[in-house]
């Protein structure tokens, strides 16, 4: 048997006081240098009369409009996004965009940025026409000179009105070298007709054009050409949560200093200190009864 002299401290001393001071340690969390990834975005959403068109399904299978699915995408796409990252949003339609305010970090104001995008509504509208590749450009030569510009996600039909011949399409600016971003196709690539509401959002039928209703589909050649312009990438938008996939690409991120807290190991080093000390003793009762309970 050890005997321990009374100047000593005897193992339980030991065991606890090695628990409180790992406890210590957990309670004060220290932290490692390290690097974590943010992102800084713009969504501009495009709330032309044609994003009105109801091509999408929600979680119920009832029918939603695009408008609607592309609010949806952003604001799952905000609260998905790390601490330090920042979000600013913008309306398209016409030929420019209106920069609703500039990125702003996105755990500090999430209740401020859903109730923006929430907002987001075709009654916005400042124009009746719309010229997808004007407004790009012009978002681009907007920002380009913003401190650290943020990467651009245009989301649009890419349907416009009235139509612009392919070949008569403006050049892209001289800026785009300086801005990131994607070009996100959103509705179906089949044809369906453009609802008329009035500004109430009373339903008056379907916008019609020589007698015929006029329809509307996802013009994903077009767009893809526009993102070849600017080197953007493109994505059709399937579902709501793909938005999110797409923006947290590390391809878009950044590094910003971070500390890692290790708290956590103290408090399991202080649980291990526990189990020892009063388990250890008592292993081979404990081993005796586990193997009766399994005979």
């Amino acid at each position: 048997m050890r005997r321990w002299s009374a100047g000593r401290p005897g193992p339980t001393t030991l065991w606890l006081s090695a628990a409180a001071l790992a406890l210590v340690i957990a309670l004060v969390n220290p932290g490692l240098p390290g690097e974590r990834l943010v992102y800084d975005y713009l969504f501009v959403i495009d709330i032309s009369q044609s994003m009105l068109v109801r091509d999408y399904l929600d979680d119920d299978g009832q029918s939603v409009s695009r408008l609607a699915t592309a609010r949806k995408a952003v604001d799952d796409t905000i609260s998905r996004l790390p601490c330090g990252s920042r979000v600013g949003v913008g309306l398209f339609t016409g030929w420019n965009s209106a920069i609703a305010f500039r990125p702003i970090e996105v755990c500090g104001h999430r209740d401020e940025l859903a109730s923006v995008v929430e907002r987001v509504d075709w009654r916005m509208t400042w124009v009746p026409q719309s010229n997808v590749a004007r407004g790009l450009f012009a978002t681009i030569d907007q920002i380009h000179d913003w401190p650290r510009p943020p990467a651009l996600i245009f989301l649009t039909d890419g349907d416009e009105m009235p139509a612009v011949d392919a070949d008569n399409r403006p050049d892209p600016p001289a800026s785009r070298d300086r801005v990131r971003g994607m070009l996100v196709g959103v509705g179906a690539t089949s044809p369906s007709p453009v609802p008329k509401f009035s500004l109430n959002g009373d339903n008056r039928g379907f916008f019609t054009q020589g007698g015929e209703p006029l329809t509307s589909r996802l013009a994903a050649g077009y767009l893809e050409t526009l993102a070849a312009d600017t080197g953007f990438g493109y994505a059709r938008l399937n579902r709501p949560e793909q938005l999110a996939e797409i923006s947290t690409d590390p391809a878009f991120s950044r590094p910003v200093a971070s500390t890692r807290g290790i708290g956590w190991v103290a408090a399991l080093l202080a649980l291990a200190c526990l189990v020892w000390r009063y388990l250890r003793p008592h292993r081979h009762r404990l081993v005796r009864r586990a193997c009766g309970a399994t005979e």
